[in-house]
């Protein structure tokens, strides 16, 4: 949807290429959402 594009779109802003978000069917209790970030998003985050 919207918000995942969002995400998306503003974690690859802020943390660069390698940074991202997975979404996976995780039946039968929903989905799984794993948030991949590079070790130094945190200085990229400081420097925006």
């Amino acid at each position: 949807g919207i918000g995942l594009k969002n995400l998306r779109e503003r974690l690859r802003l802020t943390c660069g290429e390698r940074a991202g978000v997975a979404i996976v069917s995780n039946f039968p209790s929903g989905v799984a959402a794993t948030i991949t970030l590079p070790r130094d998003a945190r200085e990229a985050i400081h420097a925006a």
